[in-house]
Parts: structure tokens; C-alpha cells; sequence
């Protein structure tokens, strides 16, 4: 089994690309590698089944928080030097770079693997998105406004809203003990939210962070709290609400002012603990009910998303539309949720088959559509977001969107209709990305480089080029810049049929190759897997122009950066997506 650095997915064999995310894995020569980290691992095994219970409802107190004080921060890099977000977190392990085999760069790659979207980027949200790096135990925030600030604690881990604007990052963190929470907003100086924070998820808008506190280990309980962005202000929601640290046992709707959640309800003689399901809305407290597991909430807790244990311990997947509504079974086995924005579909699967559940309603399979893992394709540098399980996209709904189907290293691609029936695009493609304009998908199938309609599953597919080891699409996607078995880089018209196109250069390192958002292309040539660097080149055409030699490279929606390593240590330096750089930072030990 080869577990995918990206999203880590198991793919059984030895195939070239994760047959989730498309990802490359190790080919070539060996160099530095960058591991996205999306969100803070988490565990898929539930807490255990709850034993029944009265069906009362439990009042829960409910106290207003006094608003915490913003930290000194300090700001450790000249704030006229432009820092911007990153849409995929990346994780750079500076003593592992040297032997390492993919480059960071491939990060780019992979986010453009993740795919395009139907319609352009405007349908589905654009993202901002912070930079965060450690040096010498603090923490480096590069902002998406181009500022930048330090807390001066060590970095434990952050999450970012669906649009990037907002991160909530936890700081020095101790077993036993937690850690300290901070709410970040833009180019704003980090809000110091609470200490002793043992777990936290941010929503959607950024806007509500639950988190806990005062963690019992003997009962598994801790202070459940709802920390407000707009009033910088902290209500505790629950004393006694269940506490994992895979965080599996909690929900927080986009708005972040529903939170949806396990409390415990009594210690029994035998040292056993009941366990009944909340809804806090406003502040106002709900018993949803006995033996649920929470998935995700809709905004007032309009949608409902659990799962009930059978005594065989499976799991049924149920959706309730409001908390007093009755519930709609969904299947049993369920797993691989998506979500649309405000959480009113769910694509899933469930014993072998691909389903949607849309406002609530009764499930209809995805025909034709096997059980596979599912993701929609969605444009690079716009709203998705992965955590505890599920992802949930910036767009409105699932009609006319792309996806790919597959638990190998190769996938299906199919459209979903207005009517939610599913047409094939293709049956075989791995790193598959999509135009800006919504158009046109192009997938590598083996070695070949193909083009497909996006909108129309009838419509001729073509062969771009074959022998192709990697791509990247202009910024309008109607040109391809690829690179051959020999390590040739070519520009060429997806069009222009019955020739290899314009070379570009010579000796072109296959696994770093990307796109930035405003349209310029950067490879790498000459690379020494010995010194694991070479040669950083950006163009906009067939020019190619040099910046200097570097260890790793990788961009965001409105950044490029590089690094050059010494040591354990880093250098950074950033360019506002042109070939134009600046020095960042020096003395970095990772970049998340």
C-alpha cells in the first residue's frame, strides 16, 4: 500500500498518482518534500456507544464570558515586506528536506490535482488563506493583506475558514495541559481567545471558535465554550460535554453560533457514563436525543447531520431538517461525506453505493456510480475545506458539478446533472485539473494528456500530447505547459493538433511545475538530487527566465515562495505571483 503525503489515502499496488487526489508519488530523482496539513489529524473511530437513557431534556448553564485581552505581539519581519496566505497549508520538516523525495512545489500541483470547477471561480468562492512558519519557538504569521505578525509561542496547529480570511491557532501546547488559542482575522494583530484549550474547530466564516477547557480525563468531560470574532467575547456552552481529541464528537454551523454536540447526562454505579446529544443555538440549549453522533449543523440548527451506532456496531447515517423535525434514514455504513455551503446536500456512500440527500430529504443514488471515494472538482485557490471527515465546499448546491470516483490510482470523472443524474466524462484519469473558465477538464490518462468538455459529457475528447510526465495550464487554460519522458518542456495549444508545441527548456524536473494566480508558470531545471536544489524559472510564454538556484518552491492565491535551506534552517522568499522576489524571513524551521 502506498499512503498518499496529500490527503493520505491508501492506494493498494504501486501506482504513479493517489487515486484520490491525483497526487504524483516519488519518481525521478529525490528531493525535498512539503506535506500539506489541512487541518489537525483526526480519528474516525467514534467514542463509545452510549448506553440509554432518560429521554428528559437537560438544562445546561449557560454564562457569558468576559472578553478576553489581545496579546503584545511583535512583529519579527519588516511589515512592508508582503506576506500572503497560503491555500493549502504546507509542513515542511527542515531536518527530512535534504532526503526527501517530492518537492514542495508538488503542493501546488496537488491543490491543482484537487481540480477545477464548473462555471469559473466566482460560482464557488475565491480563498485567501495565511502563511504561518516557526522559527527558534515562535510563531510567523504572513497574513493575505501582506502584513505579518509573531506570537512569541510555539506553533501547535491552526485552521482556516472556508474562504481563508480567518485562523484559529493553537500555541504551546502540553499534554495534559492544552494549549493557548488565538483568533486571527485578516491583517489584525492575533486576539488571544483562552489558555488550557484542549481542542478547537473554527466555522466556516471564521467568525465562532468552539473550543475546550478544564478537561477530565477520569469522565471524558470538559468545558464546551463559544468564543464570538465580532464582540471578541466567550460563552461557556456546556460544563460537562463530551471531550475527544480527534474532536469526532462536535459540529459548529457556518455562522458559528450553533454548536451541535455529546454532554454527559449521568455517571452510573458501575462507573459507566450516560451520554445525551445537544444543540446549543444562541445560546439557548436542546436535547436532540440519545445514541447520536454528531456530523455537521446547519446555521440554526436548521440542518442536522448524525449518525446512530447498531448494536453490531455499525453506524446508520440520519439527517433531521430542524431540531424538533422528524429524521430521514440515509444508509448504513455511511462515510466520505461532502457538503455544499450552508450544509442543506450531502453526497456520501453508504454499503457500496454514491448517494444525495438534498434539503433534507430522502437519499437518491448517484446511478452508475460505484461506492469509491468521491471528490468534486473545485477550482485551485477557491472555497473547500477538509475536516474531521468531511469537506465542504463554497458553493451553493451540487448541480453541474464535476467529481471523480475511485479507490485506485485511477479515477472516474463524471457530471452531475441539474437534475442530479450522473453523465461519465471519463472512466480512466489521474492528476486531473480544470480550466479558470469552467470549460474544459484535462486529465492524464497513462502517459497521455487529454481534454474534455467540462459541460458536456457527449462532446469528442482529445489527446493534448503523450509521453507526458507532468502539466500546468495557462492562466486562460486554453495552453498546456507539459514535460515529456525526456524531460523537454513544451508549450503548446490544447487545440493545435499534430505537433508537440514550442519548447521552452531543456532538463526540467517533472515534479516541480505549477501555475501561481496570476497566470506565470515556474519549474524547476538542472536539479541535483544530491544538493536537492536547481534552478528556479518562471515564464509567461516560451521565455524563460531565471531567479536563482533554490530547495523547494510553492505558491498560494496571491503568493509564490521559495525556500533555500541551510541546515536545518530556511530562508524564505516571496514574489506577489511574478518572478519578482523578496527576502521573508530567515532562520525558518517549518512552514505550515
Amino acid at each position: 500500500m502506498l499512503k498518499c503525503s496529500s490527503c493520505g489515502h491508501e492506494n493498494e499496488g504501486t501506482p504513479k498518482f493517489c487515486g484520490k487526489c491525483g497526487t504524483a508519488f516519488e519518481a525521478a530523482a529525490p528531493a525535498a518534500e512539503a506535506t500539506p496539513v489541512t487541518e489537525p489529524a483526526v480519528e474516525a473511530t467514534p467514542a463509545a456507544e452510549p448506553a440509554a437513557i432518560k429521554a428528559e431534556p437537560v438544562a445546561v448553564p449557560v454564562t457569558e464570558a468576559t472578553p478576553v485581552a489581545e496579546p503584545v505581539v511583535t512583529a519579527e519581519v519588516d511589515s512592508s515586506v508582503e506576506a500572503s496566505a497560503i491555500a493549502s497549508s504546507v509542513n515542511l520538516d527542515m531536518k527530512k528536506v535534504l532526503t526527501i523525495a517530492i518537492p514542495a512545489v508538488a503542493i501546488v500541483v496537488i491543490a491543482a490535482i484537487i481540480a477545477l470547477v464548473l462555471g469559473g471561480t466566482s460560482s464557488y468562492g475565491e480563498i485567501k488563506g495565511f502563511q504561518l512558519m516557526e522559527t527558534d519557538g515562535r510563531t510567523l504569521i504572513a497574513t493575505p493583506n501582506g502584513s505579518s505578525h509573531t506570537i512569541n509561542e510555539e506553533y501547535h496547529s491552526h485552521q482556516l475558514s472556508l474562504d481563508g480570511s480567518q485562523m484559529a491557532v493553537m500555541t504551546d501546547w502540553e499534554w495534559g495541559y492544552g494549549g493557548v488559542l488565538y483568533h486571527v482575522s485578516g491583517n489584525k494583530a492575533p486576539v488571544r481567545i483562552a489558555e488550557d484549550v484542549y481542542g478547537f474547530i473554527i466555522s466556516d466564516n471564521g467568525n465562532g471558535v468552539a473550543f475546550y477547557t478544564n478537561y477530565d480525563r477520569e469522565h471524558e468531560v470538559a468545558d464546551l465554550n463559544l468564543y464570538n470574532a465580532k464582540n471578541k467575547s466567550t460563552l461557556r456552552v456546556d460544563p460537562n460535554a463530551y471531550f475527544s481529541s480527534s474532536m469526532e464528537m462536535v459540529a459548529i454551523s457556518p455562522d458559528g453560533k450553533t454548536v451541535f454536540y455529546t454532554s454527559e447526562d449521568d455517571v452510573n454505579q458501575d462507573g459507566s457514563t450516560t451520554w445525551i446529544t445537544m444543540v446549543s443555538n444562541r445560546g439557548k440549549n436542546d436535547n436532540v436525543g440519545r445514541e447520536l453522533f454528531p456530523i455537521a449543523v446547519g446555521d440554526n440548527a436548521k440542518f442536522l447531520y448524525y449518525n446512530k451506532g447498531n448494536d453490531d456496531w455499525s453506524q446508520t447515517l440520519f439527517v433531521r431538517r430542524g431540531i424538533n423535525a422528524n429524521e430521514s434514514r440515509l444508509g448504513d455504513n455511511p462515510w466520505g461525506y461532502s457538503f455544499n455551503k450552508d450544509y442543506s446536500s450531502i453526497v456520501y456512500n453508504s454499503d457500496g453505493a454514491s448517494y444525495i440527500s438534498v434539503k433534507g430529504g430522502e437519499r437518491e443514488r448517484l446511478s452508475r456510480v460505484d461506492g469509491g471515494i468521491i471528490s468534486f472538482i473545485t477550482p485551485e485557490f477557491t472555497q473547500a475545506r477538509y475536516y474531521n471527515g468531511y469537506t465542504v465546499y463554497g458553493f451553493s448546491d451540487f448541480k453541474n458539478k464535476a467529481f471523480t470516483s475511485g479507490n485506485g490510482w485511477s479515477s472516474e470523472i463524471w457530471l452531475l446533472n441539474r437534475k442530479y443524474e450522473t453523465n461519465r466524462i471519463s472512466n480512466e484519469a489521474q492528476n486531473i485539473t480544470m480550466s479558470q473558465d469552467g470549460k474544459w477538464l484535462y486529465f492524464m490518462d497513462s502517459s497521455r494528456l487529454r481534454r474534455a468538455s467540462a459541460t458536456n459529457p457527449d462532446a469528442e475528447r482529445l489527446t493534448v500530447a503523450n509521453n507526458v510526465q507532468n502539466y500546468t495550464l495557462s492562466k486562460k487554460g486554453d495552453s498546456v505547459y507539459y514535460i515529456n519522458v525526456h524531460g523537454e518542456m513544451f508549450l503548446k495549444k490544447a487545440t493545435d493538433e499534430g505537433n508537440e508545441g514550442k519548447k521552452v527548456a531543456d532538463d526540467v524536473f517533472a515534479y516541480q511545475l505549477f501555475t501561481s494566480h496570476a497566470g506565470v508558470v515556474f519549474f524547476f531545471t538542472d536539479y541535483s538530487s544530491t544538493r536537492s536544489e536547481g534552478m528556479l524559472n518562471w515564464t509567461t510564454n516560451t521565455k524563460r527566465n531565471r531567479v536563482r538556484d533554490v530547495s523547494m518552491a510553492w505558491a498560494d492565491g496571491s503568493s509564490v515562495y521559495f525556500a533555500i535551506l541551510d541546515g536545518d534552517f530556511a530562508e524564505i522568499h516571496r514574489s506577489n505571483g511574478n518572478g519578482k522576489f523578496k527576502q521573508f524571513a530567515r532562520d525558518i524551521e517549518d512552514v505550515y
